[in-house]
């Protein structure tokens, strides 16, 4: 599985993670994309940027020998709500890794989910977080979260940086509890977004499918904080989501049916 996720690269930076899919497709968050077709933010999107946008498997993206796959402009499928893309391979040459098996059916519920990518603090390289500690809406933690962050709300609008709309801390952790989403405790930061989130659906038989596509962060704001107040809020406050491949599926079934087939089998 390690061999089928890759890094999101574009003028030799990594912007986000990607992983293999169907004949010859990428799945990653749809802001990923959004950094190459349109950097500037400014809602001019340039579909033709993605062919100057590549998707390298090895474990070191940046290294002047790694193989980039580069993107086509056309095939590109996306959700705004649901923050996921499907992106095309313009030429695989055969020679692309194992595609990775998404899961569109609802899973038994599990305690951990394991992902895939890049954007780890203390590996530049591509990583793998095993046992993520899945939080679940009723959980103790997110109590715990809520009370930190109203102890220390005006900690956070004095250190939230100064190009940044203080309206984005009133948010604390809204949206944490969508139906959409899996929220988990993790390690993986920028560049880690459109890392897949795998479970082991099947424990007798050993087989772990992708439920997930790594999107965000809880809360938003901890990104904008100097580095001074970044203290205020403990890693167990913190919580990364992912839209769940069962919404992802949902999402496309207006698609034909080949298509479908060839993402979902």
């Amino acid at each position: 599985m390690m061999c089928s996720v890759g890094a999101i690269v574009r003028s030799n930076e990594v912007v986000g993670t990607g992983f293999r899919v169907g004949k010859r497709s990428i799945v990653t968050a749809l802001h990923v994309v959004m950094e190459i077709i349109d950097p500037r933010k400014c809602g001019e999107q340039n579909f033709f940027k993605l062919e100057e946008a590549s998707v390298v498997f090895t474990d070191n993206p940046l290294d002047p020998s790694a193989r980039h796959y580069n993107f086509s402009a056309n095939g590109l499928y996306f959700d705004k709500d649901l923050d996921f893309a499907f992106l095309k391979i313009a030429h695989p040459n055969g020679n692309l890794p194992k595609k990775l098996t998404l899961r569109k059916e609802p899973f038994k519920r599990v305690d951990t989910v394991s992902l895939i990518g890049y954007g780890h603090p203390g590996n530049p390289n591509k990583h793998f977080e095993n046992s993520c500690q899945i939080i679940y809406r009723n959980s103790r933690a997110i109590d715990i979260a809520h009370t930190v962050f109203h102890q220390n709300i005006d900690r956070f609008r004095a250190g939230l940086l100064q190009t940044y709309d203080r309206s984005m801390v009133e948010k604390g952790y809204q949206g944490y509890d969508s139906q959409h989403l899996i929220l988990m405790h993790c390690f993986m930061e920028h560049g880690a977004s459109g890392s897949p989130i795998l479970a082991c659906v099947n424990p007798s038989a050993g087989i772990v499918e992708v439920v997930g596509v790594l999107t965000r962060g809880f809360p938003e704001f901890y990104f904008c904080l100097d580095k001074r107040h970044k203290h205020y809020l403990p890693d167990n406050c913190r919580f990364e989501a992912g839209s769940r491949m069962t919404s992802i599926y949902e999402r496309m079934t207006s698609l034909p049916k080949e298509i479908m087939a060839d993402f979902f089998g």
